[in-house]
């Protein structure tokens, strides 16, 4: 389980980017980008047995959180934090009966030693908005427990599916193992023009 945010999460005044991402969230454009439904991939891994009722989940750039919402009413502990505040009062708003469903602001590249480790992490579109990503990286080792998974959702505007895999292994875990990979379409269902993408599922293997 997480740890209860306490003394140390508090609503500051936010950077010139967090604002500029609130800004993004509420405007009317939204429906354009915003991904509504769960990611089938997701749908995929809970029949797959990679997601498992009673683990904790930590959702990277939850947006309005409906992925972290679909996780919980499958069963699963789920934290959703994204980097607009807009963003999660939103989500808060959108979906706040499940126990097991949590959303705070948070910047994923700051040091946060407090937020406790999970079972497992999800990103479906939030590395690929960030340009320094070593503390991205540091907290994601961080955050995800020895034998977790860490699944990703990028898309390939500047990246090819092998640097992107190159980097996400060499920079994510000391020991890890890809479990899987292959190109996805990153709006699935929305009738915008289609950006490509990879899914990643890694694990954290234990160090020996």
């Amino acid at each position: 389980m997480w740890k209860s945010p306490g003394h140390w999460f508090q609503r500051s005044v936010p950077t010139t980017r967090q604002a500029a991402w609130g800004r993004k969230w509420s405007s009317a454009d939204l429906r354009k980008w915003n991904l509504e439904g769960v990611s089938r991939h997701y749908v995929d891994a809970l029949e797959a047995g990679v997601l498992r009722p009673g683990d904790h989940w930590l959702d990277l750039g939850c947006g309005l959180g409906h992925s972290a919402a679909w996780l919980a009413e499958k069963g699963l502990h789920v934290l959703g934090v994204d980097f607009a505040q807009t963003a999660i009062d939103q989500a808060c708003a959108l979906h706040s009966t499940s126990l097991r469903l949590e959303f705070r602001m948070l910047d994923v590249t700051a040091r946060c030693d407090q937020l406790g480790q999970f079972d497992a992490i999800l990103d479906r579109g939030c590395l690929h908005g960030i340009s320094e990503r070593a503390g991205y990286y540091r907290n994601l080792d961080l955050w995800l427990k020895p034998g977790g998974v860490f699944l990703l959702q990028h898309h390939l505007r500047r990246y090819s599916q092998s640097r992107l895999r190159q980097e996400v292994l060499r920079n994510s875990f000391a020991r890890c193992a890809l479990m899987t990979e292959k190109p996805i379409e990153m709006l699935e269902s929305l009738t915008e023009k289609g950006i490509p993408g990879v899914f990643l599922v890694v694990r954290k293997d234990a160090l020996k």
